[in-house]
């Protein structure tokens, strides 16, 4: 008996204007990767595919968090941002965000761009009502300028940091603010992560 089963093939090109500083502190990347996954991505669109496991597999490539964790220790460790302050009574958080960091566009990252990823969640026209739960104790994103960004939390609750650091993905507040590029924030994926989608094969295979 034969039964059909579907791979999905990724192939994502080395970013050429990745940053090299933040590359350095990572595993050397390949200029081409192809990876297989048992199933494909429902969507790409940052906004709505969080749950789908092998599109956050896809975007974990392009998309990137304001820190990321050690394998071993797995204490928090600099990424997009090189520093972090957390106010005594641990309702404030400061991120001081790596300079001359560029988006795959060409634009370089800032202070504006991480607000816009965090203020588009609660924006109904992005459609992002089940990414807002991690974050609703936030009640404040202020820019104190243009590489350093503050946010204040309702009350004192350790996963309110450990939500900014990892789980809020930086976008590209030049592409993504623009609601007429909505229809192709599933295909053209805008990040300061060190790949671009260059392509999404479907092969079937036969057993």
């Amino acid at each position: 008996m034969k039964i059909k089963s579907m791979s999905f093939s990724i192939i994502l090109f080395f970013n050429l204007i990745f940053n090299l500083i933040v590359a350095q502190s990572f595993n050397v990347y390949a200029n081409t990767f192809k990876t297989v996954l048992p199933f494909g991505p429902d969507t790409l669109n940052p906004y709505t595919s969080s749950f789908n496991n092998s599109s956050r597999k896809i975007r974990s490539y392009i998309h990137e968090s304001l820190l990321d964790r050690d394998l071993e220790s797995n204490e928090f460790i600099p990424r997009l941002a090189v520093s972090w302050e957390i106010s005594p009574n641990h309702r404030e958080i400061i991120f001081n965000l790596r300079k001359n960091v560029l988006f795959s566009d060409g634009s370089k990252l800032s202070a504006s761009d991480v607000k816009f990823s965090f203020e588009s969640l609660f924006n109904d026209s992005y459609q992002a009502a089940l990414l807002r739960t991690p974050f609703e104790l936030i009640e404040k994103c202020e820019i104190l300028n243009d590489y350093q960004i503050k946010f204040t939390s309702k009350k004192a609750d350790y996963y309110q940091f450990q939500n900014l650091a990892l789980e809020l993905k930086i976008l590209s507040k030049k592409f993504y603010e623009n609601l007429s590029n909505q229809k192709n924030f599933h295909q053209k994926l805008i990040g300061t992560g060190p790949y671009l989608l260059k392509d999404v094969e479907v092969n079937s295979l036969q057993k």
